[in-house]
């Protein structure tokens, strides 16, 4: 199945993680925040969140202040 990753699309096997994802892609996950069609998963979540058949997932690093 297609999800785009940052705007790229990539092809991954069905059930699929966020992790797995990253994993597979060569993103390490400290310092980076995600969101999967605009909504943010906390990264607690990322190895229990499947993605779907056209999910966008964007990568980004963290971070706080204003």
């Amino acid at each position: 199945m297609t999800v785009y990753l940052n705007d790229k699309p990539v092809q991954v096997p069905e059930l699929t993680t966020l992790r797995k994802l990253l994993m597979d892609n060569q993103i390490t996950p400290a310092g980076k925040a995600a969101a999967i069609n605009d909504h943010a998963v906390p990264p607690g979540l990322w190895a229990d969140t499947i993605l779907h058949p056209g999910d966008r997932i964007l990568i980004f690093r963290a971070f706080y202040g204003g």
